[in-house]
């Protein structure tokens, strides 16, 4: 019984780890596309800022972050 508690225990770990390490990422990247918009264009507006931090999933964040990289202008820059 006690050797089930630690397994579950240690699963739950792991888990929680993995979790945080892909949130970690996540927002490494959402930090990135704002960086790369403030060096292109100047100060980022709000509405640009709150829709980066919503947005989720690794390959949707490193699609906005090529996004950031080629976009014409803010005005282009699709969330």
């Amino acid at each position: 019984m006690a050797k089930d508690r630690d397994m579950s225990y240690g699963e739950a770990l792991r888990q929680g780890w993995t979790f945080g390490l892909e949130e970690g990422t996540e927002e490494g990247i959402r930090q990135s596309i704002l960086d790369v918009l403030k060096a292109r264009f100047g100060n980022v507006p709000e509405d640009i800022k709150e829709k980066v931090h919503s947005a989720r999933g690794r390959n949707v964040l490193r699609r906005l972050l090529e996004k950031a990289a080629l976009a014409e202008s803010l005005e282009k820059f699709e969330v």
